[in-house]
């Protein structure tokens, strides 16, 4: 099913996120599948460890900021609790990864697995026909743009590094300016070094989640698309959509996603939540300090507060599309052929015991189609009440504030 080049695609971004420590497993060329040594489980090990300290500094150095630099009233202190927050959402990623690392890898192993085993089982002539092979090129268009868009991503932090030696996050402000050891050559390159090297923590993180993601996502829509008993130009046999052939591979990829559930849907849950935060933080000091805040920092939280919210949206959107698409299909099922009534008695028995996948954590926050508008609608309803509530005492200033940015930005 999946591509050579995909393949290669995957060796590539294994290969890197493992050499820095994100992850313990990279791709096998030859078996195709991701293995486990006593090396790199060490290595990962160090990383986070070292990882955790780089995110404690950087929260310290923002506490520090609020409580004795003017809070809000500083320039860099917005962009230093937005950096933060991001920081934490990167740990969690990591800790996630670290605590179910077996859990992660056998998952992954299973889409590796199960999915072209699916097509080699269920579609005749999979290799020439022309929608799959659409499908599979843009997963492969995707995953190639992800891989080259995050591999060169932690240069931000070089440049970050020489263009920005006096911002508080800066690793050189944790060295005392007595002999000017904050101008020593040798120690600023190791700290070049080791914030290039967080970058690629941060990065690689997000390029393992995006691409494992990506291919999940495709595989499963294209199974669910040929599940759904009235959906048109089915690639499969017709004898997948029997019953029996039906309910076992249904409950076959039902299991694959419980499975990448188990390690990463406590990060959509906590991803969820920190975003939401970081929006309401940006809208909240951006109207709050309209008239106050230089245009640096009123352009960064204005550029971070559309881009996190578009951003998560459209996931959102995508997620929840899934888990409509899903139910739509087992809905779809009332209209199978049956042989007899007694087939058709203990299939819709054991049909009603199938849920719809979904994204998140069951029991505690599942993604669907409407999370995306219920989450925008929040973001603008949540900045209201946090400004009346923390920002602006009585209807009169409210008024205020807004006219005040009506009348700058006309």
């Amino acid at each position: 099913m999946y591509s050579n080049l995909l393949y290669k695609l995957l060796y590539i971004s294994t290969k890197a996120v493992v050499t820095i420590g994100v992850f313990i497993a990279p791709l096998n060329p030859k078996t195709r599948l991701f293995y486990k040594t006593r090396n790199y489980r060490k290595r990962n090990t160090l990383a986070v460890s070292i990882f955790t300290c780089w995110v404690v500094f950087v929260w310290i150095t923002t506490i520090k900021l609020w409580l004795y630099h003017g809070g809000e009233q500083n320039p860099q202190y917005h962009a230093t609790y937005g950096f933060s927050c991001v920081s934490l959402l990167i740990f969690w990623m990591d800790a996630n990864f670290y605590i179910h690392q077996d859990e992660l890898v056998l998952g992954l192993n299973r889409i590796l697995l199960y999915f072209p085993g699916f097509v080699e089982k269920w579609i005749p002539n999979a290799k020439k026909n022309k929608k799959l092979v659409l499908y599979l090129t843009i997963m492969d268009v995707l995953v190639f743009l992800e891989v080259a868009l995050f591999l060169l991503l932690p240069i931000t932090k070089a440049i970050f590094f020489i263009s920005s030696p006096h911002n508080p996050l800066h690793p050189r402000q944790i060295l005392p300016t007595a002999y000017d050891l904050n101008q020593n050559g040798f120690l600023n390159l190791i700290f070049l070094i080791f914030l290039v090297w967080t970058g690629c923590m941060s990065w690689y993180t997000i390029m393992l989640f995006a691409v494992m993601g990506t291919i999940y996502m495709v595989s499963v829509t294209l199974v669910m698309i040929e599940f759904k008993i009235n959906a048109t130009n089915h690639m499969a046999s017709a004898a997948l959509r029997t019953p029996v052939n039906l309910l076992r591979e249904y409950i076959n990829v039902h299991l694959v996603h419980s499975l990448m559930m188990q390690s990463l849907g406590w990060t959509f849950v906590f991803m969820h939540g920190l975003l939401s935060h970081i929006c309401l933080f940006c809208n909240f000091s951006l109207l709050i300090n309209w008239e106050t805040l230089d245009k640096s920092s009123a352009t960064f939280l204005a550029m971070w507060s559309i881009i996190v919210q578009i951003g998560w949206a459209t996931n959102l959107q995508v997620t929840g599309m899934f888990h409509s698409y899903s139910a739509k299909t087992l809905k779809s099922w009332k209209g199978i052929h049956f042989r007899d009534n007694l087939e058709k008695k203990y299939f819709t028995k054991f049909g009603k015991t199938l849920k719809p996948i979904a994204i998140g954590v069951e029991g505690t926050m599942t993604f669907n189609r409407l999370t995306a508008i219920l989450f925008l609608r929040s973001i603008i309803t949540g900045t209201i009440r946090t400004l009346l509530t923390l920002g602006v005492p009585n209807a009169e200033d409210t008024a205020n504030v807004f006219n005040s940015i009506s009348s700058t930005t006309s």
